[in-house]
Protein backbone atom coordinates (compact mmCIF):
# COMPACT_ATOMS: atom_id res chain seq x y z
CA UNK A 1 0.00 0.00 0.00
CA UNK A 2 1.41 3.44 -1.08
CA UNK A 3 -1.11 5.59 -0.08
CA UNK A 4 -1.33 6.28 3.95
CA UNK A 5 -3.57 5.24 6.16
CA UNK A 6 -4.66 8.06 7.75
CA UNK A 7 -5.04 11.76 6.33
CA UNK A 8 -4.77 15.03 7.68
CA UNK A 9 -6.99 17.04 9.28
CA UNK A 10 -6.07 19.80 10.96
CA UNK A 11 -8.53 21.51 13.74
CA UNK A 12 -9.05 25.05 13.07
CA UNK A 13 -10.81 26.48 16.53
CA UNK A 14 -12.65 29.68 17.15
CA UNK A 15 -13.26 30.00 20.96
CA UNK A 16 -15.97 32.51 21.34
CA UNK A 17 -16.32 34.89 24.52
CA UNK A 18 -19.64 33.30 24.96
CA UNK A 19 -18.18 29.70 25.61
CA UNK A 20 -19.48 28.42 22.00
CA UNK A 21 -16.33 27.03 20.58
CA UNK A 22 -16.16 26.70 16.65
CA UNK A 23 -14.07 23.30 15.48
CA UNK A 24 -13.57 23.15 11.54
CA UNK A 25 -10.55 21.30 9.66
CA UNK A 26 -8.07 23.68 7.77
CA UNK A 27 -7.81 20.91 4.53
CA UNK A 28 -10.85 22.26 2.05
CA UNK A 29 -13.25 19.39 0.63
CA UNK A 30 -12.50 18.52 -2.67
CA UNK A 31 -15.23 18.18 -5.32
CA UNK A 32 -17.49 15.25 -5.29
CA UNK A 33 -20.54 14.06 -7.59
CA UNK A 34 -23.61 15.32 -8.38
CA UNK A 35 -25.36 11.50 -7.29
CA UNK A 36 -24.85 8.09 -6.39
CA UNK A 37 -26.18 7.21 -10.36
CA UNK A 38 -23.44 9.38 -11.81
CA UNK A 39 -20.87 6.82 -9.69
CA UNK A 40 -23.08 3.91 -11.45
CA UNK A 41 -22.90 5.07 -14.34
CA UNK A 42 -19.21 5.71 -14.02
CA UNK A 43 -18.30 2.25 -12.90
CA UNK A 44 -20.33 0.79 -15.92
CA UNK A 45 -18.62 2.43 -18.51
CA UNK A 46 -15.14 2.35 -16.95
CA UNK A 47 -15.35 -1.47 -15.11
CA UNK A 48 -18.94 -3.42 -16.66
CA UNK A 49 -17.99 -6.34 -15.84
CA UNK A 50 -16.32 -6.09 -12.61
CA UNK A 51 -18.33 -7.56 -9.63
CA UNK A 52 -20.42 -5.15 -7.59
CA UNK A 53 -22.47 -6.97 -5.31
CA UNK A 54 -22.15 -10.73 -4.69
CA UNK A 55 -24.52 -13.29 -2.53
CA UNK A 56 -24.54 -16.40 -1.41
CA UNK A 57 -26.95 -19.38 -3.14
CA UNK A 58 -28.48 -22.20 -1.67
CA UNK A 59 -25.63 -24.32 -3.50
CA UNK A 60 -23.15 -22.53 -1.52
CA UNK A 61 -22.13 -20.29 -4.39
CA UNK A 62 -21.69 -16.25 -4.96
CA UNK A 63 -24.67 -15.34 -7.44
CA UNK A 64 -22.55 -11.96 -8.74
CA UNK A 65 -23.83 -8.64 -10.36
CA UNK A 66 -21.26 -6.93 -12.65
CA UNK A 67 -21.73 -3.19 -12.53
CA UNK A 68 -23.32 -3.32 -16.60
CA UNK A 69 -26.28 -5.13 -15.54
CA UNK A 70 -26.73 -3.38 -12.32
CA UNK A 71 -27.12 0.26 -14.16
CA UNK A 72 -29.16 -1.70 -16.86
CA UNK A 73 -31.25 -3.39 -14.36
CA UNK A 74 -31.16 -0.11 -12.21
CA UNK A 75 -33.12 1.57 -15.40
CA UNK A 76 -35.57 -1.33 -16.37
CA UNK A 77 -36.95 -0.84 -12.31
CA UNK A 78 -37.14 2.47 -12.27
CA UNK A 79 -38.62 2.59 -15.29
CA UNK A 80 -41.86 -0.25 -14.25
CA UNK A 81 -41.75 2.25 -10.95
CA UNK A 82 -42.04 5.43 -12.72
CA UNK A 83 -44.88 4.07 -14.97
CA UNK A 84 -46.80 2.78 -11.89
CA UNK A 85 -47.08 5.70 -10.12
CA UNK A 86 -43.96 5.68 -7.47
CA UNK A 87 -42.38 9.49 -6.42
CA UNK A 88 -41.53 10.53 -3.51
CA UNK A 89 -44.80 11.40 -2.17
CA UNK A 90 -45.86 7.62 -2.73
CA UNK A 91 -42.35 6.01 -2.53
CA UNK A 92 -41.44 1.90 -2.27
CA UNK A 93 -41.26 0.58 1.33
CA UNK A 94 -38.69 -2.23 1.24
CA UNK A 95 -38.94 -4.10 4.23
CA UNK A 96 -36.96 -7.65 3.37
CA UNK A 97 -32.97 -7.33 4.68
CA UNK A 98 -29.86 -7.27 2.23
CA UNK A 99 -29.94 -8.52 -0.84
CA UNK A 100 -29.01 -8.10 -4.36
CA UNK A 101 -32.41 -7.23 -5.48
CA UNK A 102 -33.27 -4.23 -2.34
CA UNK A 103 -29.64 -2.90 -3.68
CA UNK A 104 -31.46 -2.73 -7.15
CA UNK A 105 -34.49 -1.42 -5.77
CA UNK A 106 -32.82 1.19 -3.95
CA UNK A 107 -30.69 2.48 -6.75
CA UNK A 108 -33.37 2.35 -9.20
CA UNK A 109 -35.98 4.53 -6.97
CA UNK A 110 -33.20 7.29 -6.48
CA UNK A 111 -32.85 7.19 -10.65
CA UNK A 112 -36.08 7.95 -11.67
CA UNK A 113 -36.96 10.52 -8.34
CA UNK A 114 -39.18 8.38 -6.71
CA UNK A 115 -36.97 7.66 -3.83
CA UNK A 116 -37.10 4.41 -2.05
CA UNK A 117 -38.09 3.82 2.45
CA UNK A 118 -36.07 0.85 3.22
CA UNK A 119 -37.89 -0.68 6.77
CA UNK A 120 -36.07 -2.81 9.68
CA UNK A 121 -36.86 -6.28 9.46
CA UNK A 122 -37.93 -6.12 13.09
CA UNK A 123 -40.51 -3.91 12.09
CA UNK A 124 -41.91 -6.88 10.45
CA UNK A 125 -40.91 -10.19 11.75
CA UNK A 126 -39.72 -9.41 15.47
CA UNK A 127 -43.14 -6.99 16.54
CA UNK A 128 -46.21 -8.42 17.99
CA UNK A 129 -48.66 -5.77 17.12
CA UNK A 130 -47.14 -3.92 13.88
CA UNK A 131 -47.20 -1.06 15.29
CA UNK A 132 -43.79 0.56 13.85
CA UNK A 133 -44.40 -1.29 10.79
CA UNK A 134 -48.06 0.83 10.79
CA UNK A 135 -46.76 4.59 12.04
CA UNK A 136 -44.33 3.89 9.02
CA UNK A 137 -46.99 3.11 6.60
CA UNK A 138 -49.10 6.45 8.21
CA UNK A 139 -46.15 8.74 7.35
CA UNK A 140 -44.41 7.70 3.98
CA UNK A 141 -48.39 6.38 2.00
CA UNK A 142 -46.46 4.25 -0.05
CA UNK A 143 -47.43 3.05 -3.40
CA UNK A 144 -45.68 -0.43 -2.94
CA UNK A 145 -43.69 -2.25 -0.81
CA UNK A 146 -40.94 -4.84 -1.28
CA UNK A 147 -40.41 -8.57 0.12
CA UNK A 148 -37.97 -10.49 -1.09
CA UNK A 149 -39.95 -13.77 0.51
CA UNK A 150 -43.50 -13.09 0.69
CA UNK A 151 -44.34 -16.19 3.07
CA UNK A 152 -41.57 -14.79 5.77
CA UNK A 153 -43.26 -11.56 5.33
CA UNK A 154 -46.99 -12.50 5.44
CA UNK A 155 -48.48 -10.48 8.01
CA UNK A 156 -46.59 -7.35 7.09
CA UNK A 157 -47.91 -7.53 3.37
CA UNK A 158 -51.54 -8.36 4.40
CA UNK A 159 -51.67 -5.31 6.78
CA UNK A 160 -49.62 -3.33 3.34
CA UNK A 161 -52.78 -4.87 1.33
CA UNK A 162 -55.46 -3.91 3.85
CA UNK A 163 -54.14 0.05 3.86
CA UNK A 164 -54.44 -0.75 -0.62
CA UNK A 165 -50.78 -1.11 -1.01
CA UNK A 166 -49.56 -2.89 -3.91
CA UNK A 167 -46.98 -5.68 -2.96
CA UNK A 168 -44.37 -6.86 -4.83
CA UNK A 169 -42.00 -9.87 -4.04
CA UNK A 170 -39.60 -12.63 -5.04
CA UNK A 171 -40.94 -14.94 -7.88
CA UNK A 172 -41.45 -17.68 -5.52
CA UNK A 173 -44.25 -16.43 -3.42
CA UNK A 174 -45.75 -13.96 -5.37
CA UNK A 175 -48.44 -15.70 -6.46
CA UNK A 176 -49.05 -16.53 -3.10
CA UNK A 177 -48.83 -13.03 -1.43
CA UNK A 178 -50.75 -12.25 -5.10
CA UNK A 179 -48.20 -9.81 -5.38
CA UNK A 180 -46.10 -8.35 -8.66
CA UNK A 181 -43.18 -10.74 -9.28
CA UNK A 182 -39.92 -8.55 -9.27
CA UNK A 183 -39.23 -10.44 -12.87
CA UNK A 184 -41.94 -8.18 -14.00
CA UNK A 185 -39.95 -4.99 -12.85
CA UNK A 186 -36.41 -6.88 -14.58
CA UNK A 187 -38.41 -7.50 -17.70
CA UNK A 188 -39.87 -4.15 -18.04
CA UNK A 189 -38.00 -1.84 -21.31
CA UNK A 190 -36.01 1.25 -20.39
CA UNK A 191 -38.41 4.17 -21.04
CA UNK A 192 -38.05 7.67 -22.32
CA UNK A 193 -39.85 9.20 -19.28
CA UNK A 194 -37.13 7.39 -17.20
CA UNK A 195 -34.06 8.36 -18.50
CA UNK A 196 -35.73 12.25 -18.55
CA UNK A 197 -36.18 11.84 -14.79
CA UNK A 198 -33.08 10.50 -14.33
CA UNK A 199 -31.23 13.54 -16.59
CA UNK A 200 -33.14 15.84 -13.86
CA UNK A 201 -30.73 14.36 -11.04
CA UNK A 202 -29.40 17.34 -9.10
CA UNK A 203 -26.99 17.13 -5.52
CA UNK A 204 -30.48 18.28 -3.49
CA UNK A 205 -32.76 15.59 -4.89
CA UNK A 206 -33.73 12.91 -2.21
CA UNK A 207 -31.88 9.69 -2.50
CA UNK A 208 -33.64 7.92 0.09
CA UNK A 209 -35.32 7.86 3.32
CA UNK A 210 -33.45 6.10 6.08
CA UNK A 211 -35.62 5.75 9.23
CA UNK A 212 -34.43 6.93 12.84
CA UNK A 213 -36.32 6.11 16.21
CA UNK A 214 -36.52 9.36 18.30
CA UNK A 215 -37.67 9.72 22.32
CA UNK A 216 -41.19 9.28 21.72
CA UNK A 217 -39.92 5.90 19.86
CA UNK A 218 -42.13 6.99 16.98
CA UNK A 219 -39.36 6.49 13.52
CA UNK A 220 -39.35 9.62 11.82
CA UNK A 221 -37.79 9.77 8.35
CA UNK A 222 -34.54 10.83 7.42
CA UNK A 223 -34.25 13.02 3.96
CA UNK A 224 -30.91 11.64 2.53
CA UNK A 225 -30.06 14.09 -0.48
CA UNK A 226 -27.01 12.98 -3.04
CA UNK A 227 -25.36 15.75 -1.62
CA UNK A 228 -25.49 13.92 1.54
CA UNK A 229 -24.57 10.65 -0.19
CA UNK A 230 -21.67 11.99 -1.95
CA UNK A 231 -20.00 14.48 -0.29
CA UNK A 232 -19.57 12.00 2.91
CA UNK A 233 -17.51 9.68 0.75
CA UNK A 234 -15.51 12.20 -0.51
CA UNK A 235 -14.87 13.34 3.22
CA UNK A 236 -13.74 9.62 4.00
CA UNK A 237 -11.43 9.80 1.06
CA UNK A 238 -9.80 12.51 2.60
CA UNK A 239 -9.29 10.42 5.79
CA UNK A 240 -8.95 7.25 4.63
CA UNK A 241 -6.85 7.88 1.57
CA UNK A 242 -5.86 4.43 0.58
CA UNK A 243 -9.57 3.75 -0.80
CA UNK A 244 -8.07 5.76 -3.53
CA UNK A 245 -5.76 3.27 -4.50
CA UNK A 246 -7.63 0.12 -5.45
CA UNK A 247 -11.61 -0.20 -5.28
CA UNK A 248 -12.52 -1.59 -1.97
CA UNK A 249 -13.80 -5.19 -0.84
CA UNK A 250 -16.50 -5.60 1.71
CA UNK A 251 -17.85 -8.87 3.45
CA UNK A 252 -20.57 -7.33 6.00
CA UNK A 253 -23.95 -8.12 7.30
CA UNK A 254 -24.99 -4.43 8.76
CA UNK A 255 -28.34 -3.38 7.84
CA UNK A 256 -29.20 -1.14 5.01
CA UNK A 257 -32.20 0.11 7.21
CA UNK A 258 -29.58 2.08 8.71
CA UNK A 259 -27.11 4.45 7.67
CA UNK A 260 -23.90 2.94 8.38
CA UNK A 261 -24.79 -0.17 6.26
CA UNK A 262 -26.93 2.14 3.78
CA UNK A 263 -24.62 4.60 3.30
CA UNK A 264 -21.61 3.89 5.09
CA UNK A 265 -20.78 0.60 3.45
CA UNK A 266 -22.93 0.65 0.45
CA UNK A 267 -22.11 4.23 -0.84
CA UNK A 268 -18.13 3.01 -0.03
CA UNK A 269 -18.01 0.14 -2.54
CA UNK A 270 -20.63 2.14 -5.05
CA UNK A 271 -18.60 5.15 -4.96
CA UNK A 272 -15.24 3.49 -5.70
CA UNK A 273 -15.95 0.71 -8.18
CA UNK A 274 -15.60 -2.03 -5.09
CA UNK A 275 -17.13 -5.30 -4.68
CA UNK A 276 -19.98 -5.99 -1.81
CA UNK A 277 -19.99 -9.83 -0.36
CA UNK A 278 -22.84 -10.03 1.31
CA UNK A 279 -22.76 -11.60 4.77
CA UNK A 280 -25.21 -13.37 6.39
CA UNK A 281 -23.67 -13.87 9.43
CA UNK A 282 -24.53 -11.74 12.94
CA UNK A 283 -22.54 -10.78 15.96
CA UNK A 284 -23.65 -13.80 17.92
CA UNK A 285 -21.73 -16.90 18.88
CA UNK A 286 -24.16 -18.88 16.48
CA UNK A 287 -23.96 -16.39 13.51
CA UNK A 288 -20.56 -15.68 13.93
CA UNK A 289 -19.17 -18.86 12.16
CA UNK A 290 -21.22 -17.45 8.94
CA UNK A 291 -18.82 -14.96 8.80
CA UNK A 292 -15.65 -16.77 9.46
CA UNK A 293 -16.54 -18.57 6.70
CA UNK A 294 -16.89 -15.77 4.50
CA UNK A 295 -13.97 -14.02 5.70
CA UNK A 296 -11.91 -17.02 4.92
CA UNK A 297 -12.95 -17.07 1.15
CA UNK A 298 -12.99 -13.34 0.39
CA UNK A 299 -9.99 -11.06 1.65
CA UNK A 300 -11.44 -6.98 2.69
CA UNK A 301 -9.60 -4.47 2.05
CA UNK A 302 -11.40 -3.11 5.21
CA UNK A 303 -13.77 -4.35 7.67
CA UNK A 304 -16.96 -2.66 9.70
CA UNK A 305 -18.43 -4.25 12.46
CA UNK A 306 -20.55 -3.48 15.86
CA UNK A 307 -18.60 -4.08 18.73
CA UNK A 308 -20.04 -7.20 19.88
CA UNK A 309 -18.92 -8.54 16.50
CA UNK A 310 -15.10 -7.50 17.06
CA UNK A 311 -15.26 -9.35 20.57
CA UNK A 312 -16.51 -12.00 18.31
CA UNK A 313 -13.94 -12.38 16.02
CA UNK A 314 -10.07 -12.93 16.66
CA UNK A 315 -7.02 -12.24 15.04
CA UNK A 316 -3.90 -10.58 14.64
CA UNK A 317 -3.68 -7.01 15.46
CA UNK A 318 -4.85 -4.43 12.79
CA UNK A 319 -5.31 -0.89 12.54
CA UNK A 320 -8.51 0.74 13.89
CA UNK A 321 -10.00 4.11 13.86
CA UNK A 322 -13.56 5.08 15.13
CA UNK A 323 -16.12 7.84 14.33
CA UNK A 324 -19.20 9.42 15.01
CA UNK A 325 -22.13 10.78 13.46
CA UNK A 326 -25.48 9.43 12.55
CA UNK A 327 -28.73 8.78 10.38
CA UNK A 328 -29.00 12.81 9.84
CA UNK A 329 -25.33 13.23 9.35
CA UNK A 330 -24.68 10.82 6.38
CA UNK A 331 -23.61 8.74 8.89
CA UNK A 332 -19.63 10.23 9.54
CA UNK A 333 -19.12 13.90 11.03
CA UNK A 334 -16.20 13.43 12.95
CA UNK A 335 -12.85 10.38 12.71
CA UNK A 336 -10.08 10.04 13.85
CA UNK A 337 -7.36 10.09 12.05
CA UNK A 338 -4.35 9.47 14.30
CA UNK A 339 -4.77 5.56 15.33
CA UNK A 340 -6.66 4.31 18.51
CA UNK A 341 -5.32 4.69 21.49
CA UNK A 342 -8.20 4.31 23.21
CA UNK A 343 -11.87 3.23 22.09
CA UNK A 344 -13.61 6.98 22.86
CA UNK A 345 -11.62 8.91 20.76
CA UNK A 346 -13.63 9.93 17.99
CA UNK A 347 -11.43 12.26 16.15
CA UNK A 348 -12.19 15.71 14.87
CA UNK A 349 -14.32 17.00 12.13
CA UNK A 350 -13.98 15.64 8.38
CA UNK A 351 -13.55 18.20 5.73
CA UNK A 352 -16.00 20.36 5.11
CA UNK A 353 -18.05 19.80 8.52
CA UNK A 354 -18.61 22.57 11.11
CA UNK A 355 -18.44 21.29 14.96
CA UNK A 356 -20.05 23.81 17.27
CA UNK A 357 -19.42 22.90 20.98
CA UNK A 358 -22.05 24.88 23.12
CA UNK A 359 -22.00 24.72 26.82
CA UNK A 360 -25.08 22.63 28.46
CA UNK A 361 -25.12 21.52 31.69
CA UNK A 362 -21.45 21.21 32.55
CA UNK A 363 -20.81 20.26 29.47
CA UNK A 364 -20.52 20.55 25.68
CA UNK A 365 -23.26 19.73 23.47
CA UNK A 366 -22.09 18.74 19.72
CA UNK A 367 -24.10 20.67 16.57
CA UNK A 368 -22.97 19.89 13.16
CA UNK A 369 -23.23 21.89 9.86
CA UNK A 370 -22.07 20.65 6.87
CA UNK A 371 -22.57 19.47 3.19
CA UNK A 372 -23.83 15.61 4.71
CA UNK A 373 -26.29 16.87 6.88
CA UNK A 374 -29.78 15.94 6.34
CA UNK A 375 -31.36 18.86 5.37
CA UNK A 376 -34.78 17.86 7.38
CA UNK A 377 -37.37 15.26 8.72
CA UNK A 378 -39.84 13.84 5.85
CA UNK A 379 -43.21 15.94 6.38
CA UNK A 380 -42.75 16.97 10.12
CA UNK A 381 -41.84 20.50 10.06
CA UNK A 382 -42.50 20.51 14.20
CA UNK A 383 -39.45 18.24 14.18
CA UNK A 384 -37.41 20.26 11.93
CA UNK A 385 -37.78 23.75 13.79
CA UNK A 386 -36.03 21.47 16.80
CA UNK A 387 -33.73 19.97 15.26
CA UNK A 388 -31.27 22.58 14.01
CA UNK A 389 -30.42 25.91 15.90
CA UNK A 390 -30.61 29.78 14.65
CA UNK A 391 -27.16 29.13 12.49
CA UNK A 392 -28.50 25.61 10.96
CA UNK A 393 -26.35 23.35 12.59
CA UNK A 394 -27.57 19.94 13.66
CA UNK A 395 -28.47 19.50 17.05
CA UNK A 396 -26.75 15.63 17.57
CA UNK A 397 -27.48 15.55 21.11
CA UNK A 398 -24.25 13.96 22.22
CA UNK A 399 -21.93 15.78 24.25
CA UNK A 400 -18.35 15.44 23.59
CA UNK A 401 -14.86 16.80 25.43
CA UNK A 402 -11.06 16.83 24.58
CA UNK A 403 -9.04 13.80 24.45
CA UNK A 404 -6.04 15.71 25.65
CA UNK A 405 -7.15 18.67 28.03
CA UNK A 406 -5.95 21.98 25.56
CA UNK A 407 -4.97 19.88 22.62
CA UNK A 408 -6.89 20.28 19.71
CA UNK A 409 -5.52 18.28 17.29
CA UNK A 410 -5.75 15.24 19.78
CA UNK A 411 -9.69 14.75 18.94
CA UNK A 412 -12.88 14.47 21.11
CA UNK A 413 -14.07 11.81 23.23
CA UNK A 414 -17.83 10.62 23.34
CA UNK A 415 -19.69 12.23 26.66
CA UNK A 416 -22.90 11.06 26.94
CA UNK A 417 -26.37 12.00 25.37
CA UNK A 418 -27.41 15.18 26.55
CA UNK A 419 -30.57 14.22 26.45
CA UNK A 420 -30.42 11.42 28.72
CA UNK A 421 -28.93 13.27 31.41
CA UNK A 422 -30.17 14.40 34.94
CA UNK A 423 -29.68 16.24 38.24
CA UNK A 424 -30.56 14.54 41.51
CA UNK A 425 -31.92 16.48 44.43
CA UNK A 426 -28.88 17.80 45.20
CA UNK A 427 -28.69 19.90 41.89
CA UNK A 428 -25.60 17.72 40.77
CA UNK A 429 -25.38 16.09 37.66
CA UNK A 430 -25.45 12.53 36.21
CA UNK A 431 -23.31 11.85 33.17
CA UNK A 432 -26.20 8.87 31.74
CA UNK A 433 -23.94 7.25 29.23
CA UNK A 434 -20.43 6.98 31.15
CA UNK A 435 -22.16 5.47 33.78
CA UNK A 436 -24.10 3.27 31.97
CA UNK A 437 -21.19 2.08 30.17
CA UNK A 438 -19.30 1.35 33.55
CA UNK A 439 -22.04 -0.19 35.11
CA UNK A 440 -22.10 -2.99 32.40
CA UNK A 441 -18.62 -3.64 32.33
CA UNK A 442 -18.17 -4.14 36.16
CA UNK A 443 -21.49 -6.27 35.64
CA UNK A 444 -20.41 -8.74 33.49
CA UNK A 445 -21.86 -11.24 32.95
CA UNK A 446 -24.92 -10.94 35.31
CA UNK A 447 -26.28 -7.80 33.41
CA UNK A 448 -27.65 -7.91 30.16
CA UNK A 449 -28.48 -4.00 29.96
CA UNK A 450 -29.21 -1.47 32.32
CA UNK A 451 -31.38 1.98 32.96
CA UNK A 452 -29.90 4.39 34.79
CA UNK A 453 -32.64 6.29 37.36
CA UNK A 454 -32.77 8.97 39.88
CA UNK A 455 -33.75 12.59 38.48
CA UNK A 456 -34.59 14.53 41.56
CA UNK A 457 -33.59 12.00 43.76
CA UNK A 458 -31.39 11.33 47.05
CA UNK A 459 -28.92 9.08 45.00
CA UNK A 460 -28.92 6.92 41.63
CA UNK A 461 -30.22 3.70 40.75
CA UNK A 462 -30.42 1.48 38.11
CA UNK A 463 -33.18 -0.92 36.53
CA UNK A 464 -31.46 -4.08 35.13
CA UNK A 465 -32.16 -6.50 32.53
CA UNK A 466 -30.59 -9.64 33.80
CA UNK A 467 -28.49 -12.02 32.18
CA UNK A 468 -30.86 -15.02 32.93
CA UNK A 469 -28.43 -17.23 31.32
CA UNK A 470 -25.43 -16.46 33.24
CA UNK A 471 -28.03 -16.22 36.28
CA UNK A 472 -29.15 -19.97 36.17
CA UNK A 473 -25.50 -21.23 36.91
CA UNK A 474 -25.87 -19.04 39.99
CA UNK A 475 -29.28 -20.47 40.68
CA UNK A 476 -30.44 -23.07 38.61
CA UNK A 477 -33.75 -24.54 37.78
CA UNK A 478 -35.60 -21.33 38.60
CA UNK A 479 -38.13 -19.21 36.63
CA UNK A 480 -37.26 -15.25 35.76
CA UNK A 481 -39.73 -14.48 38.73
CA UNK A 482 -38.15 -16.42 41.22
CA UNK A 483 -34.60 -16.00 39.89
CA UNK A 484 -34.79 -12.08 40.53
CA UNK A 485 -35.96 -12.76 43.87
CA UNK A 486 -32.96 -15.46 45.01
CA UNK A 487 -30.87 -14.73 47.61
CA UNK A 488 -27.87 -15.97 46.00
CA UNK A 489 -28.55 -13.67 42.67
CA UNK A 490 -28.84 -10.87 45.32
CA UNK A 491 -25.50 -11.21 46.73
CA UNK A 492 -23.80 -11.79 43.65
CA UNK A 493 -25.66 -8.11 42.40
CA UNK A 494 -24.76 -6.55 45.95
CA UNK A 495 -21.04 -7.58 45.75
CA UNK A 496 -20.76 -6.31 42.34
CA UNK A 497 -22.81 -2.91 43.24
CA UNK A 498 -20.25 -2.26 46.16
CA UNK A 499 -17.13 -2.65 44.48
CA UNK A 500 -18.32 -0.37 41.87
CA UNK A 501 -19.23 1.83 44.30
CA UNK A 502 -16.33 1.85 45.95
CA UNK A 503 -14.76 3.28 43.05
CA UNK A 504 -16.87 6.15 42.85
CA UNK A 505 -15.75 9.65 43.15
CA UNK A 506 -19.28 11.17 44.33
CA UNK A 507 -22.80 10.96 43.91
CA UNK A 508 -22.57 11.64 40.48
CA UNK A 509 -20.84 8.40 39.96
CA UNK A 510 -22.60 6.41 42.79
CA UNK A 511 -25.38 4.12 41.88
CA UNK A 512 -26.77 2.76 45.52
CA UNK A 513 -29.62 0.53 44.70
CA UNK A 514 -30.76 -1.89 41.87
CA UNK A 515 -34.06 -3.66 41.00
CA UNK A 516 -33.84 -6.61 38.74
CA UNK A 517 -36.46 -6.41 35.98
CA UNK A 518 -38.07 -9.92 34.26
CA UNK A 519 -40.18 -8.23 31.71
CA UNK A 520 -37.45 -7.54 28.69
CA UNK A 521 -37.29 -3.90 26.92
CA UNK A 522 -40.47 -3.95 24.05
CA UNK A 523 -39.96 -2.61 20.41
CA UNK A 524 -43.85 -1.97 20.29
CA UNK A 525 -43.45 0.23 23.33
CA UNK A 526 -40.57 1.79 21.70
CA UNK A 527 -38.51 0.61 24.57
CA UNK A 528 -35.71 -0.65 22.54
CA UNK A 529 -34.96 -0.20 19.20
CA UNK A 530 -34.53 -2.84 16.05
CA UNK A 531 -30.66 -2.09 16.80
CA UNK A 532 -31.08 -3.48 19.95
CA UNK A 533 -30.35 0.38 22.13
CA UNK A 534 -32.39 1.24 25.00
CA UNK A 535 -34.34 3.96 25.00
CA UNK A 536 -33.86 5.40 28.68
CA UNK A 537 -36.44 7.92 28.62
CA UNK A 538 -39.21 5.79 27.42
CA UNK A 539 -38.23 2.70 29.49
CA UNK A 540 -37.97 4.91 32.84
CA UNK A 541 -42.03 6.49 31.54
CA UNK A 542 -43.62 2.55 30.95
CA UNK A 543 -41.63 1.52 33.90
CA UNK A 544 -42.48 4.01 36.44
CA UNK A 545 -43.61 1.54 39.06
CA UNK A 546 -40.41 -0.18 39.04
CA UNK A 547 -39.01 3.20 39.80
CA UNK A 548 -41.30 3.81 42.73
CA UNK A 549 -40.26 0.14 43.98
CA UNK A 550 -36.65 1.04 43.53
CA UNK A 551 -36.49 3.81 45.68
CA UNK A 552 -39.61 2.97 48.27
CA UNK A 553 -38.80 3.00 51.92
CA UNK A 554 -38.69 -1.04 52.07
CA UNK A 555 -36.48 -2.93 49.54
CA UNK A 556 -38.44 -4.45 46.82
CA UNK A 557 -38.23 -8.32 46.81
CA UNK A 558 -36.20 -7.76 43.32
CA UNK A 559 -33.95 -5.00 44.56
CA UNK A 560 -30.88 -4.77 45.73
CA UNK A 561 -29.26 -1.51 48.09
CA UNK A 562 -26.06 -0.73 49.64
Amino acid sequence: MSAPLFGPLTPIVDARADGVTYVRAAEPLPPYANSWIDRLEHWAEVAPDRAFLAEREANGGWRTLTYKDALEKTMRIGSWLLAHGASAETPLLILSGNSIEHGLLSLAGMAVGAPTCPVSTAYSLISQDLSKLKGVIDLMTPRFVFAADGGAYARALALAKSRGIDLITGDETASEADATPLSELLATPISAAARAARATLTADSIGKFLLTSGSTGHPKAVINTQRMLCSSHVMLHEALPFFKEEPPVLVEWLPWAHTFGSNSSFGLILYNGGTFYLDEGRPTPAGIATTIKNLREVAPTIFFNVPKGFEELLGAPLPWTTSLGSTETGPGAIINVKGLTRTQNVGVPHRGVELKLTPNGGKLEARLRGPNITPGYWRRPDLNAAAFDEEGFYKIGDALKLAEPGEWSAGFVFDGRVSEDFKLATGTWVSVGPLRLAFLNHCKPLAQDVVIAGQDRDDIGALVFPDFATLAEIAPDLSPEQTVRDARVHAAFGEKLAALAAKATGSSTRIARLVLLTEPPSIDRGEITDKGSLNQRLLLANRSADVDALYADRNSANGVRL
